[in-house]
């Protein structure tokens, strides 16, 4: 991407140029239209420019368009992919993931999420947020779980979800904890032992969050997506 004051090349998606300094326009995330800099709104479709960018595939899938999340998401995880840019990497395939899952598309989530872990731990990144509201690393893992899930390999589930908690509890994402501690559970119910995966089960591996704690996370998450729906 070419500075319009220096001429200078910057990547793809920098706010500002690496040479001048000049703030680049927002593009908007949902339609693409190229706002000026400082734009609250999208002044094509509407769109908040200063929502958190995970939230898009979440909006599509809430309103049965989780292909339309795909859309917005997988060429800019490619471009990301090429240039081996983690910063970017690794929230778009949080959001990518998502979509994937609303879309039934399990093994594309096994194509995806364990290269991005794979580079978080090359780079020793896997306790970071990257700016979204849950540790990226356990993240991707729940994603894996319930896909591995899907797919029947419930072995590399178990292994994920391991992964997963080890980090979750070390950078206390309570976010990704009851995300990861639902879709273990929904392993052990593809496994067919429904019992194992509930609260003191003998898959339960979060005794410090109470049953009610974890309702009351997920009771958040779908009240989220309600809203979303009625907007």
């Amino acid at each position: 991407m070419k500075c319009p004051k220096c001429q200078s090349e910057n990547r793809e998606g920098a706010r500002f140029c690496n040479e001048c300094g000049h703030e680049f326009g927002l593009t908007c995330p949902k339609c693409g239209t190229s706002n000026r800099a400082g734009s609250k709104f999208c002044d094509e479709c509407g769109h908040d420019l200063k929502e958190p960018k995970e939230t898009i595939p979440l909006d599509y899938s809430a309103k049965g368009e989780p292909l339309s999340g795909i859309k917005y998401t997988e060429g800019p995880f490619q471009e990301a992919e090429k240039l081996r840019d983690i910063e970017l990497m690794a929230p778009i395939a949080c959001e990518l993931c998502t979509s994937y899952q609303y879309a039934g598309k399990f093994s594309r989530t096994i194509d995806v999420a364990p290269k991005v872990l794979a580079l978080l731990e090359k780079t020793q990144r896997e306790r970071d947020f990257f700016g979204i509201r849950y540790n990226v690393y356990s993240g991707l893992c729940a994603h894996c779980v319930f896909a591995c899930g899907m797919l029947g390999n419930f072995e590399q589930g178990k292994a994920f979800f391991e992964k997963g908690l080890h980090f979750a509890h070390e950078v206390h994402s309570i976010y990704a904890l009851c995300v990861l501690e639902t879709l273990y559970g929904q392993l052990f119910n593809f496994m067919g032992d429904g019992t194992a995966g509930k609260p003191g089960g003998k898959g339960n591996k979060l005794q410090p969050l109470a049953s009610g704690e974890i309702c009351r996370l997920g009771s958040i998450q779908l009240n989220s997506i309600s809203e979303r729906r009625g907007k």
